[in-house]
């Protein structure tokens, strides 16, 4: 696809260079017969397609309608029939016959078996509809060519119709019961055995932004302009956010799509605004500038399911097939779900069904199962996938270029059993990797699990990462992985065993690449086989880039000779601050640059040239079983609060550094594991070997030398505030696009309104005033001493927790506690929420109908003022009106007076003597227990004066 003028080099302009793969095809041989046939290993019956690995039902051998003659679909002439083929028709078109697919129709056809040749019309829109779609061995479907492309200007798509039986499944799967013809359900999809090539129109796949994207905007500006970009097109943001760490995992969940409304030059206006800010990288000694990519879902080729809720389709290549795919969608695809282990339909060994399958592997997105010929992907966009995006099965020699997968759960990119090789991934984009039943599997994606028959098989990559690789062959050149809720490339050999073939291969060239906002960035684990570490080769990881991760940039065990050189990791400061991190364990909850620290497993052999870390909590932590050459560091460029961490047990003298930048860190201690001072080189057991220095300037965005300790995430926009024990005075005030902040009246910062969302301010000790004249979001805690704190426009919450404290929340619908203390609330505008809590307390609820006035422990005075009213006085001795509007006024426990004011409202005076007038309107007043007086008039409608003696005026 077409590329602007940007950079880095992954997001060049450039011209299309169409590859489509050129092989020997059926077409080229002789058949046996029409119906019994064998080619490369594929062996075709009147009921089955045998290959190496599948029996696979042929779902098209009963045909009805047959093409008898070359022409259009919508002739009558072309079929054996004299019509066109109707709703659940099995359609044949045999070797050596060729349709031209030519309509527009959601007719729910059943199966397509196409041993000839099917070409979709590339001069008008087309739709087809159908269960199975099956290119046999000698047969070809075309959606457009390289030379030839689906236009613009037309629509062609494939819809898998959505077709259950009674137990949820396709309804071909049967039951044990009842089995149908295809228990293993590889039918409601496409399965090529043949030669597919879809090609669409020519579009910039993604492009970066031009700095940060903000929320609350609906104009984005592009790092170039963008061809092919037109209204209605669907265009993701990805997540770029830091996630602090936590022992409850935090979720940011910030990947968001729009739709385009108008694309001038190389600005976007969207239809809706985005919610989410996706801020750059950090601002960086390095100098290092990247932006968020714009990435375009649309395509005029789809390939989708009638409901992504229902039975899915699936594409499936295999066996001698040619698959060569450009500028196509696969939207809604794949059945098989990361949620939950798989299980397959199992058979006895008389051949009868054991189980029927409730998570079949093998039927995703796009597959391509054991092909013995070169794949071609190109601009292919993968959206909405259960478990993988594209698997790649011991298939060889492929292409996957800029190309998307977005929205899948387990993993974007697989290959799945370690024996693909020389098969090259070039700048690839992968998004919004969501993480599955192994989300939290210690070793990211790999279990040993049984079936029901107890036999042993190995679930991988169901853990949420970008791409995962059962092997470390292959070549990886300017892939980017957004949002992955493992890591963005892992390769993972737990539990593999060199194939004999393709025996410790290494990779081929890894260079370029990009994991943001994800777990991690790059993971090794037996990346050349298990148990096999005496006879890897050396490999090199080459210019990598992790930014906003929140563990670890790079992670390795089980390793050895692995050479990272040109690694750069950065993080935010701001949360790298805020992790939890824990009091005995240093890089346990914290964020580090390249982890090696394993205390058990080995990394032989390390070396690490030019790394850059900056803005986490540890830089780099050496492995403690390093082999004979041990672990070299020669030249970089470390700003962290430990900069070389050497676990316990480590032998320092196996570490060699040189060559080696300290900079004063911007990242403070987070717990007691880590050292009481900032550290160049630390060993857990004997302390700081070099001692290194904190950053007189504060981290980017954070004033310096402030009377309150600030922390500001400019990820979302979040800052705190955090007071001490004396008086603080905070002011906010808005104008012209800023928002100003002044301590104890003087000037202290200013922040761009767009980018701050809300603001935490801690009390602590003190008589505190914290006032807010803008339109930010404001959560105040008071703290003891007699506050004051006064929220926006927005729906803010404000606490005054212990103390005297006032309390007025001005616009929005707010939430308002006094907490202990005698306290004085008023709601203002909106529908507020006002609980006094314990003391003798006055609230106002203001303008406004407000769900709550509740005055809580103590003798309160409540006053509902405008609109329509709930006061609850609680315990003590309450005073309650309800002012204009249809009040609710209760007493609760204690002596009560209550009066309903305007409007038609209901008193309920509950335990104690109380005194309840109705006032003006159609009042409904009950006296509750003991002794009560009521005050009404002829309008009211109901007057009960409850348990105990009553007084009735």
């Amino acid at each position: 696809m077409v590329r602007p003028n940007v950079s880095p080099p992954h997001t060049h302009h450039r011209k299309i260079q169409r590859r489509m793969l050129r092989v020997e095809t059926l077409e080229g041989r002789r058949l046996l017969s029409a119906d019994l046939m064998q080619h490369h290993a594929v062996q075709v019956t009147e009921s089955q397609i045998i290959t190496h690995h599948d029996t696979i039902p042929r779902f098209g051998a009963n045909p009805t309608n047959i093409a008898v003659a070359n022409g259009l679909w919508s002739n009558s002439t072309t079929w054996s029939e004299n019509r066109v083929p109707h709703a659940d028709e099995i359609t044949s078109i045999p070797h050596g016959v060729e349709v031209i697919y030519n309509i527009d129709s959601n007719v729910r056809l059943d199966v397509i078996e196409v041993s000839g040749q099917l070409e979709f019309d590339q001069s008008v829109d087309t739709s087809l509809w159908l269960n199975e779609l099956i290119v046999m061995p000698s047969g070809t479907l075309t959606i457009g060519t390289a030379e030839s492309p689906i236009a613009g200007s037309v629509t062609a798509e494939i819809v898998f119709t959505d077709t259950p039986g009674s137990e949820g499944h396709h309804f071909k799967t049967g039951s044990i019961t009842a089995p149908g013809i295809d228990p293993s359900q590889y039918g409601n999809g496409l399965i090529v055995l043949g030669t597919l090539n879809v090609v669409g129109s020519d579009k910039t796949d993604f492009v970066r932004a031009v700095g940060d994207i903000r929320g609350g905007g609906v104009i984005v500006n592009l790092d170039g302009t963008p061809v092919g970009w037109l209204a209605e097109d669907l265009i993701v943001v990805p997540e770029t956010s830091q996630t602090v760490i936590r022992k409850t995992p935090v979720i940011l969940n910030e990947t968001e799509t729009s739709r385009i409304v108008n694309v001038s030059g190389s600005e976007l206006t969207l239809s809706t605004p985005l919610k989410h800010n996706h801020f750059g990288i950090t601002e960086n000694s390095f100098g290092i500038e990247r932006s968020a990519h714009v990435a375009n879902l649309t395509r005029n080729v789809v390939l989708r399911s009638e409901n992504p809720d229902g039975v899915r389709g699936h594409v499936q290549a295999t066996g001698n097939a040619t698959f060569n795919i450009a500028n196509a969608e696969f939207r809604s695809l794949g059945r098989t779900s990361a949620d939950s282990q798989v299980a397959d339909t199992l058979f006895e060994t008389d051949g009868s069904v054991f189980v029927i399958g409730e998570n079949q592997v093998g039927r995703y997105p796009i597959h391509l199962h054991h092909l013995s010929n070169p794949f071609l992907i190109e601009g292919v966009v993968i959206n909405d996938g259960l478990k993988w995006g594209i698997a790649i099965h011991d298939t060889n020699n492929g292409l996957l270029q800029n190309s998307i997968v977005y929205d899948v759960d387990g993993a974007g990119v697989v290959t799945e059993n370690g024996n693909e090789v020389d098969n090259r991934f070039i700048n690839n984009l992968v998004m919004k990797v969501d993480g599955g039943h192994q989300a939290f599997d210690a070793r990211a994606g790999a279990v040993e699990a049984r079936d029901l028959q107890g036999n042993r098989f190995i679930e991988i990559g169901a853990d949420g990462s970008g791409f995962w690789l059962r092997a470390s062959a292959g070549t990886f050149i300017g892939n980017t992985v957004y949002d992955s809720a493992s890591y963005g490339f892992n390769f993972n050999g737990y539990y593999r065993t060199a194939d004999s073939e393709f025996e410790f291969r290494q990779l081929d060239e890894f260079s370029n690449n990009e994991t943001v906002s994800s777990k991690g960035g790059l993971w090794f684990t037996w990346s050349q086989g298990q148990s096999q570490i005496q006879n890897y080769q050396r490999q090199t990881v080459s210019d990598f880039l992790a930014w906003h991760v929140s563990h670890e940039g790079v992670k390795a065990y089980h390793e050895a000779n692995l050479t990272f050189t040109g690694v750069t990791v950065i993080g935010n400061s701001q949360v790298s601050n805020r992790n939890e991190g824990s009091n005995t364990i240093f890089d346990a909850r914290s964020t580090t640059g390249l982890w090696f620290g394993s205390p058990s497993y080995e990394n032989h052999n390390l070396r690490l040239e030019n790394i850059q870390v900056e803005g986490v909590n540890t830089g780099i932590v050496v492995p403690l079983k390093s082999g004979i050459e041990g672990t070299q560091i020669i030249g970089a460029k470390l700003r962290n609060y430990i900069n070389i961490a050497m676990p316990k047990d480590s032998d320092a003298i196996k570490v060699r550094y040189e060559n080696i930048d300290f900079l004063p860190s911007y990242v403070g201690r987070i717990a007691n594991s880590f050292p009481e001072q900032v550290a160049n080189v630390w060993h857990a057991e004997t302390g700081v070997i070099l001692p290194g220095s904190t950053s007189s300037d504060a981290p980017p965005g954070v004033p310096s030398n402030l009377p309150l300790t600030t922390q500001y995430r400019e990820s979302d926009g979040r800052l705190i505030l955090r007071g001490g024990d004396g008086d603080e005075s905070v002011e906010v005030y808005e104008a012209d696009g800023t928002v100003e902040f002044r301590f104890d009246g003087a000037h202290a910062f200013s922040i761009p309104s767009n980018a701050i969302s809300i603001v935490i301010f801690w009390g602590a000790g003190g008589n505190d005033a914290f006032v807010n004249n803008s339109q930010v979001k404001l959560m105040a805690f008071g703290g003891g001493g007699n506050d004051r704190l006064v929220g926006g426009s927005r729906a803010d919450s404000l606490f005054g927790e212990a103390g005297d404290d006032r309390i007025e929340g001005r616009g929005g619908d707010d939430r308002l506690y006094g907490g202990s203390g005698n306290d004085v609330i008023l709601g203002g505008e909106g529908a507020d929420k006002l609980r006094g809590e314990s003391g003798n307390d006055q609230i106002w609820g203001g303008l406004g109908s407000d769900p709550i006035i509740d005055g809580g422990d103590g003798n309160d005075e409540l006053f509902g003022d405008q609109g329509d009213d709930v006061i609850v006085g609680g315990s003590g001795n309450d005073f309650g009106s309800g002012g204009d509007g249809d009040d609710f006024v209760g007493g609760g426990d204690g002596h009560d007076q209550l009066f309903g004011g305007l409007g038609n409202d209901v008193l309920s005076g509950g335990s104690g003597n109380d005194w309840l007038q109705g006032d003006n309107g159609h009042d409904k007043l009950w006296g509750g227990d003991d002794d009560d007086t009521l005050v009404a008039d002829p309008s009211d409608w109901v007057i009960n004066g409850g348990l105990g003696h009553t007084t009735l005026f």
